[in-house]
C-alpha cells in the first residue's frame, strides 16, 4: 500500500475468482477505499492486520485445496458463511484499535436466508443470525457505495471502548454526531437511550463491533431515533412523493429545515438518508407554537416554505407496510383503516408497525402478525379473527 492510500478504509475481499471481482476493485477505488483480493487458499493472518471491511464471497467453489479428500470436515469450510465465523475469531484474536467490519457478498442470497425471509428485510437479518455485519448481494446497484461506507465507518470507531458509561455515552455522542450545542440535544439523546444503545463491551467482542451491528440491525431498518423519508412525510402529514421531491430539489426553505436535521455520523446514508427524530419533533413543535397549535395553518406554512402547495392528508395518516416486502409503500393511509402489527425481528423499541386491514384478508401469515390488542378490529373482514 502506497502513501497516498494510508488514510483510506482498506477492503480485503475473499473470492475465489480474482478476475470476477476485477471490475468491482477498480470501481471501489474511485469510492477512496484500497481493496485487496485474496484467494481463501492464499488466506494469511497478515491479511487480516489493519483492515476495516472482510468481504467474503459466498459461493466458493473454486477452491480444490480445501476439497482434497483426506482432509478432515473440521478444515472444509463450505461456504463464505462458515469461511467469515472462522476468520472473525481470528480478527477478534488480533485485539485491533478499530473492530473490523465481516460481511457476505453474494449472488445467492436465496440460497442463505432460507424461504422464511423477504429479500428486502432479510440482508441485515441474515447477517445478525450469523454474526456478521451485512449481506450484500452482488445485483444490488447500491452495494459499492454502501461497502464503502462500512469500511470508511468501521475505520473510524475505536474497537475498545470506555470502562465507565459517561465516557461511553460522550463517544456514542461523537460518532452519531450529536451535536451538545443543538436545542434539541437531550431530545435525541433520549431517544438514542430508549433505543437501548450498547455502551461496553463484550468479552467476546470489542464493543465497536457491538455498536456497528446494533446501527446497521436494529436502527437504520426501522423508525426509531433516526427515520427516513416515509416516516418523516407521516409526521407532517405531508404526501411522500411530494416530500421527496422537496428534498431533491434542495432549494427551498423546507428543503433546508430539513438538511439541518438529517443524521450525518457513522453509517449516515447506507440505506439512504435518514432524520433524527427528536430534532424533526422539535422542529414541528416550533411551527405549530408560531401557527398557534393550528394543523391548517401549520399546513400553509410548511407550503409556504416549500415553495409549493403540498397537498393537505390526514392529520392520523401513518406508514403502512408492504405484506410482501415488509417495507414502507408509497402512500401513507388513515389511522381508521389500519392495524398495529408486531413482524419478526422489528425492535420493541421502534415506532409502532402498521398495515391496512382490507390488504390482512383471510392470509393466516398475516393474522398472526396483528398484535393481540387490535385483533377485533378483523371482525367482518376476515373468516377468521
Amino acid at each position: 500500500m502506497n502513501e497516498a492510500q494510508a488514510d483510506s478504509a482498506r477492503i480485503l475481499v475473499v473470492d475465489d475468482e480474482d478476475r470476477a471481482v476485477e471490475v468491482e476493485r477498480s470501481l471501489l477505488k474511485s469510492r477512496d477505499v484500497d481493496v485487496r483480493v485474496v484467494h481463501p487458499n492464499d488466506l494469511k493472518e497478515a491479511h487480516l492486520l489493519n483492515v476495516d471491511l472482510v468481504l467474503v464471497d459466498y459461493k466458493l467453489d473454486l477452491w480444490s485445496a480445501r476439497d482434497v479428500p483426506t482432509l478432515p470436515i473440521s478444515l472444509q469450510p463450505r461456504s463464505g458463511v462458515s469461511l467469515a465465523t472462522v476468520l472473525r475469531e481470528h480478527i477478534r484474536l488480533l485485539e485491533e484499535d478499530r473492530p473490523t467490519a465481516v460481511a457476505l457478498h453474494t449472488a445467492h442470497l436465496n440460497d442463505i436466508q432460507g424461504p422464511r425471509l423477504s429479500t428486502e428485510v432479510s440482508h441485515h437479518v441474515v447477517a445478525s443470525l450469523h454474526g456478521l455485519e451485512w449481506v450484500f448481494e452482488k445485483s444490488d446497484p447500491s452495494r459499492l457505495d454502501q461497502i464503502a461506507i462500512l469500511a470508511d465507518s468501521a475505520r473510524r470507531i475505536p474497537n475498545l471502548w470506555p470502562t465507565d458509561d459517561d465516557t461511553a455515552m460522550e463517544l456514542v455522542e461523537q460518532l452519531l454526531g450529536i451535536d451538545a450545542d443543538h436545542r434539541s440535544f437531550f431530545h435525541c439523546l433520549r431517544d438514542v437511550v430508549d433505543c437501548q444503545v450498547p455502551l461496553g463491551a463484550l468479552p467476546s467482542d470489542g464493543g465497536g463491533n457491538r455498536f456497528m451491528r446494533w446501527l446497521l440491525h436494529q436502527i437504520l431498518p426501522y423508525p426509531s431515533f433516526l427515520l427516513d423519508e416515509h416516516w418523516v412525510a407521516a409526521r407532517l402529514a405531508t404526501a411522500i412523493d411530494e416530500l421527496q421531491q422537496v428534498i431533491s430539489d434542495g432549494q427551498s426553505r423546507l428543503a433546508q429545515d430539513l438538511d439541518s436535521i438529517k443524521y450525518s455520523g457513522v453509517l449516515a446514508g447506507f440505506l439512504g438518508n435518514r432524520w433524527w427524530h427528536g430534532k424533526l419533533a422539535d422542529y414541528i413543535w416550533e411551527l405549530l407554537q408560531e401557527v398557534g397549535d393550528d394543523r391548517h395553518r401549520l399546513r400553509e406554512e410548511l407550503s409556504r416554505r416549500a415553495d409549493k402547495q403540498l397537498s393537505e392528508i390526514p392529520p392520523d395518516s401513518v406508514v403502512v407496510l408492504d405484506p410482501t416486502t415488509l417495507r414502507p409503500k408509497r402512500t401513507l393511509e388513515p389511522a381508521s383503516g389500519v392495524v398495529r402489527i408486531r413482524p419478526e425481528y422489528w425492535p420493541n423499541f421502534a415506532s409502532p408497525a402498521w398495515m391496512e386491514i382490507e390488504t390482512i384478508g383471510d392470509d393466516p401469515g398475516l393474522i398472526t402478525m396483528v398484535d393481540l390488542l387490535d385483533r377485533d378490529q378483523l371482525e367482518g373482514h376476515c373468516d377468521d379473527s
